[in-house]
């Protein structure tokens, strides 16, 4: 049986049943197509990133123990071959995350480590690494009214001659801590991953369309003070954009560093930069949120 699913700008064509894309809308542009069958351990060529993963310009291998072994190759084809007992949330966490950021690059798209929102003047991606808070500020930015246009990967495309970000996502992928805060019960989302105290929640309304990219906010933790937005210069501001490109060690070991420097350039050219600082405490999180506000 074959399942038919939109994921950001991938028409996916499935022999795995993906329950978190059901609802999920997408530009779908793009054919991928998913398949069950054997994974080589190693493929000639490609470059070792660590001991789970290699990498060549069209080939993406990455052995996950327990879960599956992946193998990702000319931009539109996916095969996996199931770990026995694999939980069904494990595979798709995957899926859904490295294997989709090796389908970006391979699709020469530019996938910033990022999650957004969308604003009156286009979208304002909130960049940081894992952990940083980049889902969380985009909930208690709903639970204000704004709304949510992409979750830990804002993905930038040219379209006509100008960067604009792709929808990926109708979730937000939250901890148990980050829920209780918002009042919100984990019942009401799916663990991520089988056996950890993270869950997808679904966003209703979500945007569906392309939008210019306007505002980029790097994330950066502070231990005291009042929160801050602090205007970045270019280098800065291309430097970190280049640090956080989700699966940044594709291009890098590809020799695909130009072509990031150039999307990234373009992306900019187009784009205010702030670096915002800080406290990371939920209960401090309404300044935070005031601080955003006349940016937004």
């Amino acid at each position: 049986m074959l399942y038919g699913y939109c994921f950001g700008p991938f028409a996916l064509t499935s022999e795995l049943e993906l329950a978190e894309l059901r609802e999920v809308q997408g530009t779908a542009r793009i054919a991928v197509r998913i398949e069950l069958g054997p994974v080589a351990e190693e493929i000639s060529g490609l470059k070792a990133y660590d001991a789970l993963c290699s990498v060549g310009p069209q080939d993406y291998l990455l052995s996950i123990p327990d879960v599956a072994r992946f193998h990702v190759s000319g931009g539109s084809r996916v095969r996996v071959e199931l770990a026995a007992d694999a939980a069904r949330e494990d595979v798709s966490a995957f899926l859904l995350g490295s294997v989709f950021g090796a389908l970006c690059h391979q699709n020469s798209l530019l996938p910033l480590h990022a999650s957004s929102v969308a604003s009156a003047g286009g979208v304002v991606a909130f960049l940081g690494e894992s952990g940083a808070g980049k889902s969380t500020l985009a909930a208690c930015l709903q639970a204000r009214g704004s709304r949510i246009f992409s979750d830990d990967i804002c993905l930038l495309e040219e379209i006509a001659g100008q960067m604009r970000a792709v929808p990926v996502a109708g979730w937000l992928k939250l901890w148990r801590q980050s829920l209780e805060h918002l009042a919100i019960n984990p019942k009401q989302g799916a663990r991520v991953f089988a056996k950890e105290d993270k869950f997808r929640l679904s966003v209703d309304g979500a945007e569906s369309n392309p939008l210019p990219l306007r505002t980029l906010v790097f994330l950066a933790r502070t231990e005291q003070g009042e929160p801050k937005l602090v205007p970045m210069a270019a280098a800065e501001t291309l430097a970190r954009m280049m640090e956080l490109t989700y699966l940044a060690y594709i291009p890098a070991l590809n020799g695909e560093q130009r072509r990031l420097f150039a999307q990234c350039g373009r992306a900019l050219g187009q784009a205010r930069a702030y670096r915002l600082e800080m406290p990371w405490e939920l209960e401090r999180m309404d300044e935070v949120l005031d601080t955003l506000a006349e940016l937004l």
